[in-house]
């Protein structure tokens, strides 16, 4: 005769087994039916994962230090990885992001089961193994599911360390068990701060928060391991790239900080309809007034009314304003993707006295908004095709990977071709990526087309500025600058979501009216070339 417990136990595999099942299986789908292998800046780490397992070190051409990735942890298992195993490096990404968000789902459903009950832990496995936003960003081969794993691991862990209460005294066995709980927090935050160039943020945030919980030795011990990781970290950035951050952050972080912050809130606004993150964020707002309120019905103190607050709230608190004063990012929600269980996690504590109907009704409407962004996305796309790996690939048939090439995708094409390249974006161009700007668009502001011509590459590739009279192309590459410096256009790319059998024309005998012609049919793209 089994005991209640154990059925219980067998009852919470049986539902953990079958969504991770289910998000295997997903995932599998979406990786194979999306339109694209991966998003292109996802190949700029490969390019630098492939450039050190070939012994050119951490670099995007070789004989140039430019760190143009964020992610160095990533980009280390991914070189690891790809040369153990001799798979692509996108393999190896969708293996270990499937893991990741795998691992997630299981720590999250057994949260939520301790903390609310078995019916909030069977949709909280459903949303997980559901949910648009994870798919997308487990495709698109970035180490955005990593972080989410690291995010995950540090609430909960924080969860668990203040679970006893901040004034209840801890006796030997439960000093024991928080020594370890401890030690692991410690170690996630050692991965949190290495896999993004930013992942500090969130340790330091889980060590206020015990602070504030009076879990003094707690929070220094995280808060020091987050420090120590950093000041190494950088100590190696200087002494390896000369500067004490990224290249990348010198070339998004930049322009008049009222402009950032515009266009940070506006785009906000935006993926909060788009991608569905207004119900999270409303999720938690609620909590965090539901809680306040409800310690207010007692003597407080300030800090008291803080301590009241539940971590979902600290967690919206600090990545919401840090991704405004960024000014927003090009890959909208990636930054924000914990606020979905968290926002979860908030809707079903709120509910959670309600009859179970109510329950029942208010989560399901919830996992149903999410549902919906799978509208956003392009799926069913077979034979896939993907527009920079199919110019990759053509370029690199076609000329020795010793030609050099400019390109405002800074990804797919110089992984695929290997040719030297200068990211006319200046992620990976340290001239581009410290130059003065007067204007902000995020990610796309620091350009200077009369930088690339006296670099002279033998390739350009950028996006044809569909509102020009002339064949002019983006980021002030007009047909008379390129014209007078010896260019011509050479090849034009179909950039519809289907392939049509002729993607890359060869247009050098081309009369302008004709490539202009072309482009009314989807050639958005354009290739120039110094004979």
């Amino acid at each position: 005769m089994t005991e209640p417990h154990e059925d219980s136990a067998r009852s919470l595999r049986s539902i953990v087994v079958a969504a991770v099942v289910l998000l295997v299986v997903g995932l599998g789908l979406q990786v194979a039916f999306t339109r694209e292998w991966g998003a292109d800046d996802a190949y700029i780490s490969f390019r630098y994962a492939e450039n050190l397992a070939g012994g050119h070190g951490l670099v995007f051409n070789a004989g140039e230090r430019v760190e143009g990735y964020t992610n160095f942890l990533y980009v280390v298992v991914l070189a690891a990885g790809a040369a153990l195993f001799h798979v692509p490096h996108y393999a190896v990404a969708v293996a270990v992001n499937v893991a990741a968000l795998a691992l997630v789902l299981v720590m999250f459903v057994r949260h939520v089961d301790a903390a609310i009950g078995r019916d909030a832990a069977r949709w909280a496995a459903a949303f997980v193994a559901l949910c648009p936003v994870f798919y997308h960003w487990v495709s698109a081969g970035l180490e955005t599911p990593i972080v989410l794993l690291c995010q995950i691991s540090l609430w909960l862990l924080a969860d668990r360390i203040t679970r006893t209460g901040f004034d209840a005294p801890l006796d030997a066995d439960a000093r024991a068990g928080g020594g370890r709980t401890l030690h692991v927090a410690c170690a996630v935050t050692v991965g949190a701060v290495l896999v993004r160039a930013d992942g500090f943020v969130f340790p330091m945030v889980v060590a206020l928060y015990l602070l504030v919980h009076a879990r003094r030795r707690e929070a220094l011990a995280v808060a020091a391991t987050a420090g120590v990781t950093l000041a190494a970290h950088v100590a190696w950035r200087l002494a390896y790239y000369g500067y004490p951050l990224p290249n990348t952050y010198y070339t998004k972080v930049s322009g008049p900080l009222g402009q950032r912050i515009l266009h940070g809130a506006q785009d906000l606004a935006e993926i909060g309809v788009t991608t569905c993150l207004l119900p999270p964020v409303l999720a938690i707002a609620w909590a965090a007034v539901d809680a306040v309120r409800e310690a207010r019905r007692r003597p407080t103190s300030v800090v008291d009314l803080v301590r009241a607050l539940p971590f979902e709230a600290w967690i919206a608190g600090a990545l919401l304003p840090l991704w405004v004063y960024v000014g927003g990012d090009v890959y909208e929600e990636r930054f924000l993707l914990v606020l979905y269980p968290a926002g979860l996690l908030s809707l079903m504590r709120a509910v959670a006295p309600a009859r179970a109907s109510l329950r029942a009704t208010a989560t399901a409407v919830f996992l149903g908004l999410q549902l919906l962004v799978f509208m956003r996305f392009e799926y069913f796309r077979w034979p896939k095709y993907d527009q920079f790996l199919a110019l990759g690939e053509f370029l690199r048939a076609r000329y020795a990977n010793s030609e050099s090439l400019a390109i405002d995708g800074a990804g797919k094409v110089p992984y695929v071709t290997g040719m030297p390249t200068i990211d006319i974006l200046g992620l990976n161009d340290f001239y581009l990526g410290h130059k003065a700007t007067t204007f902000f668009v995020v990610g796309h502001n620091k350009y200077d087309a009369d930088y690339v011509m006296r670099r002279r590459p033998n390739l350009i590739a950028a996006w044809l500025d569909m509102g020009a009279s002339a064949i002019d192309l983006d980021w002030g590459l007009t047909e008379a600058l390129y014209s007078r410096n010896g260019y011509r256009v050479r090849y034009i790319v179909n950039t519809n979501v289907r392939s049509n059998g002729h993607d890359i024309l060869d247009v050098a005998g081309y009369a302008e009216p004709d490539i202009r012609a072309a482009t009314l049919r989807g050639y958005h793209y354009a290739v120039i070339e110094r004979p």
